[in-house]
């Protein structure tokens, strides 16, 4: 069954977190976690969000984020 739709509201602010099951590193090498670091400042540039706080960690990563003042179509 899928899941439902997100729902985005303009400046709001939200807590994005992903961790690997089984304790498994989320990056394998630097250069995947700095690929990682510019994807999501491309992704800020492209939609505009304010990004307050981000913290990468071996199997997990965390960004507190505001969304900008447009909701995405």
């Amino acid at each position: 069954m899928a899941r439902s739709p997100r729902i985005f509201f303009p400046d709001a602010i939200y807590h994005v977190c992903c961790r690997t099951a089984r304790g498994e590193m989320a990056f394998s090498d630097l250069l995947e976690t700095r690929e990682f670091v510019e994807t999501v400042a491309d992704v800020k540039r492209l939609h505009g969000f304010r990004l307050f706080a981000w913290c990468l960690m071996g199997n997990q990563y965390h960004l507190v984020i505001q969304s900008c003042d447009q909701v995405p179509s």
